[in-house]
């Protein structure tokens, strides 16, 4: 009986460790595709990828710069406030 929860207990370290690992992924991933829009001049595409980022992720570490990103595609847009 021991064996199962000792099995259990690693299934369910090893299942939230991978989901942990996946998230830094995809925000990277994320976060070069709107920075390529941005870099194309499609502001709008690109507000709308780091304002989803930045209210994903707050403890990520590229929060800040996709706040900063969205701020200047928004100036971009013509939103001067």
């Amino acid at each position: 009986m021991k064996k199962y929860f000792l099995l259990l207990g690693l299934i369910c370290l090893w299942i939230s460790h991978t989901s942990l690992v996946q998230v830094p992924k995809t925000v990277g991933k994320h976060y070069k595709k709107a920075k390529k829009h941005y870099h194309k001049s499609r502001y709008t595409k690109a507000k709308a990828i780091f304002e989803s980022l930045a209210n994903l992720e707050e403890q990520h570490e590229q929060v800040p710069y996709c706040l900063f990103f969205y701020a200047l595609s928004a100036y971009r847009c013509g939103e001067q406030q």
